[in-house]
Formats: structure tokens, sequence, C-alpha cells
């Protein structure tokens, strides 16, 4: 993860929620607006796991930028701890968390050993992996994530870009970042993975896959648990 920070760091520099939402600022309410669509998306997320969640105690978000969703997840939850590669989206996390009055969330940087003495209820990952090139980082990634979920009674909502990698998807790849639109250039753009490398990366971790579902053609969800045994 370290390869990827410096440029998540720029990123959180120079404009974070439009990094993180991918679209320009174009109105007076931009930021009232990126904010008011992880209110939407939480319910969505919460009701995909509702099924397999036994407590309500902690939540992590991997990947948490500004706290875009996770300022109202942590609704839902007695404590929240968001992670992520850059200093600065955890700092403007800590301060839209003062402006708003919401208390009961804690931060840590992914580069450090922020799984010791984590247990979580759900760990929730989206719109991350995509972001990441390199299958040996997700995997050190998921092995934290499998490691800060309770065994047999957390569980882990994991998204993957697996679309159908194309002659045109190949063909930006080959082009130089300078040639490309903004968010097509390297760090940002989505990397695709296939389903099936996804399954095998999850197993290695120790998850065990409880539900898996492609609610659009670029947003496969896999819904996990740690077995107890």
């Amino acid at each position: 993860m370290k390869s990827q920070t410096p440029k998540w760091e720029q990123f959180a520099q120079e404009d974070p929620e439009v990094y993180i939402w991918g679209k320009a600022r174009t109105s007076a309410d931009y930021q009232d607006t990126f904010f008011a669509t992880g209110r939407n998306e939480v319910p969505g997320i919460l009701s995909l796991v509702e099924p397999y969640l036994r407590g309500r105690d902690l939540v992590v978000e991997y990947g948490c930028g500004v706290g875009r969703l996770l300022i109202p997840m942590r609704e839902h939850f007695d404590a929240a701890l968001g992670v992520d590669i850059s200093p600065s989206m955890l700092g403007r996390l800590r301060d839209n968390c003062a402006e708003r009055g919401v208390t009961g969330v804690r931060t840590a940087l992914a580069t450090d050993d922020w799984p010791k003495d984590v247990r979580a209820d759900l760990v929730y990952c989206w719109a991350v992996f995509q972001h990441i090139a390199s299958a040996a980082v997700i995997q050190d990634v998921l092995n934290n994530i499998a490691r800060a979920v309770k065994p047999g009674t957390g569980v882990a909502f994991l998204h993957f870009d697996t679309r159908r990698r194309t002659p045109a998807y190949w063909a930006r790849f080959a082009l130089p970042d300078a040639l490309l639109p903004r968010f097509w250039r390297r760090s940002i753009r989505c990397i695709r993975r296939r389903p099936e490398r996804v399954r095998q990366m999850l197993a290695r971790a120790g998850f065990e896959i409880v539900n898996e579902m492609a609610t659009a053609p670029a947003y496969r969800v896999f819904v996990v648990q740690v077995p107890l045994f």
C-alpha cells in the first residue's frame, strides 16, 4: 500500500471530494450533495449485510476518505474506525466529524498495524480495490480485514469492479497519463478483476463467501465472513 500513498495524499491535498466522487465541482451545493450521496448509499449496504450481522459494537471502513459513508454509517453502530492510506484524508474526516458533532469515530493509517486488537462487527470497503493496481497489495488488505472481523459473527462487505477487460480497456492502459482524461489516469482509474480471481484472494485470506451479487456491471459485491473453525 505504500506505493499508493503519495498519489492519494496528493489527491487529498488538491481536492479530496472530487477524487473520491469522480465528479468535478460544478455547483455551490457540491459539498452538500457529496455527503448526501453517502447518506443515501448507507441503507443499501446495511440491507445487504443485515441477514448476517450479529452485533453493532464497531464498524470499520477501509478507504474511508473524508467520511462520505462513515459519518452516516456511525449512526448505526456504537463506534466507528476509519482506515485510509492518506493522512490528509483522515484529518479531513476528523474535521468533518467535529463540524457535524459526530463522536465515537477514530482513525488509523492503512500502513499502520490497524487490525491489532480490532474486532469489528462490520468491515466494508466500497470503490477502493478498483484503484489498487497491485494484486499483492489487495491480498495484504484482505488479510488485514480478515484479522479485524469478529470470527464467526462479524461480516465484511467488499466491492470489486469485475467488468470484462475489453480492447478499449487495455488501450487506455497503453497510453501515457498526459493523453488520458483526469479520472482514467494511474492511481485513480478503475482496475478490473475477474470474479474467479477475487474469489481466490478471498479464500486465501480465510474468508467464506456468504453472498455475492453484481448490482451493476462495475459493482460486484462479496459479503464474507471468517469461520470460527
